[in-house]
């Protein structure tokens, strides 16, 4: 991400503190939350084996999950469907 916002001429943009900080907030978030799961079971509930399959678990995904890929969902819509002032950069 960093790399695709400097090659396109947002090098401004990147070297403001509030910018970086949006930017690297996402993957904390995410790291933070997957390493402290067995806390709370945000992002996994739980486990179950696969009946058809042996030595196959199937992760039961919690709220935390969910939230993260929409974020991810939302960002490729983005990526995609640009606002009509950045259209142009495409």
């Amino acid at each position: 991400m960093l790399f695709a916002l400097s090659y396109s001429g947002y090098q401004d943009w990147l070297n403001k503190l509030s910018s970086q900080i949006l930017l690297w907030s996402v993957a904390v978030t995410n790291s933070i939350l997957v390493f402290t799961n067995e806390w709370h079971g945000l992002i996994w509930n739980g486990f179950t084996n696969n009946e058809q399959l042996d030595n196959v678990l199937i992760f039961q995904h919690g709220p935390g999950f969910y939230g993260l890929f929409l974020q991810i969902m939302f960002s490729f819509w983005r990526y995609f469907f640009p606002l009509e002032s950045h259209a142009k950069c495409f």
